[in-house]
């Protein structure tokens, strides 16, 4: 499967985080940044992209953080926002249905600062 050359640092960590997932990484996903240029950071690839899509939705904090751990280990989402749906949530909701497992940002970034450290990157 090819994947899009990151542009900068932030490209590369979403990328690595949409690679390493589970369910998050697919043809439509890749359709998405291929072809519509939808750049790599609008992608859902970590617990705290879902965590903050719904506090943007108008959800509580603490219901948030809840619905990004079950979309983080293949539970998908256990509830929907009630704000009305524009395009862009619709697909976000039917994203996170997808899922099976995410990564954790922290991990990819020390993963990619070792790798820039030994001068593999």
């Amino acid at each position: 499967m090819d994947f899009p050359c990151p542009k900068n640092f932030d490209d590369m960590i979403y990328i690595k985080g949409l690679i390493h997932g589970a369910g998050v990484w697919d043809a439509e996903a890749k359709e998405c940044m291929m072809n519509h240029a939808i750049p790599a950071s609008f992608m859902p690839a970590f617990r705290v992209d879902v965590f903050e899509w719904m506090v943007g939705m108008g959800v509580i904090l603490k219901d948030a953080w809840r619905a990004a751990e079950f979309v983080r280990h293949e539970y998908g989402l256990p509830f929907t926002p009630d704000k009305p749906y524009t395009d862009w949530d619709q697909w976000t909701i039917k994203r996170c249905r997808k899922i099976l497992y995410m990564v954790l940002k922290g991990r990819i970034i020390e993963y990619l600062l070792l790798k820039m450290k030994a001068g593999r990157i």
